[in-house]
């Protein structure tokens, strides 16, 4: 798959954010940008990992959350994508992605996005979860998440 993805972005004010967090990507078109209503398109080549914030609330204070980590070249469909990727790590409500903004605050202040592996991606879902604490960030873990035999028993 060479085809870059395409994933928009959308913010109603107040009411619905869906925004990419993290991850290597480039602007493409705004498509409607007016006083409290923005949506635009970002761009990125399938085999970088993309963070997505989807988030939603009501004027009675309901509020939805999720958080995706995902890649090109899956099977997964994602509304605001426009192929088929792979998802990482799905965060689905409120309680479980508030738990993951402390780890991707470590994630910017060390400045170890490039160093996140599928494996650590996929071991933070679980972990999160399960309302277990994530997965550690030092380098030797996350080279043993990146390696082929991920944290195989030495």
């Amino acid at each position: 798959m060479t085809e870059n993805i395409a994933i928009t972005e959308r913010f109603e004010n107040g009411y619905v954010n869906i925004r990419v967090m993290a991850g290597v990507f480039w602007e493409g078109n705004v498509i409607e940008d007016v006083p409290g209503f923005r949506r635009r398109i970002l761009h990125s080549e399938p085999h970088q990992i993309i963070l997505l914030e989807r988030w939603a609330a009501n004027r009675y204070g309901t509020t939805l959350s999720e958080m995706i980590a995902f890649r090109g070249g899956g099977k997964s469909r994602i509304p605001e994508v426009s192929q088929p990727v792979e998802i990482l790590m799905n965060l689905r409500t409120w309680d479980i992605t508030q738990r993951f903004y402390p780890v991707f605050d470590q994630i910017r202040e060390q400045g170890v996005w490039m160093s996140l592996s599928p494996t650590w991606w996929r071991l933070c879902d679980v972990r999160l979860n399960a309302k277990q604490p994530a997965p550690p960030l030092d380098q030797d873990y996350l080279a043993r998440c990146a390696s082929p035999r991920s944290l195989a028993p030495a």
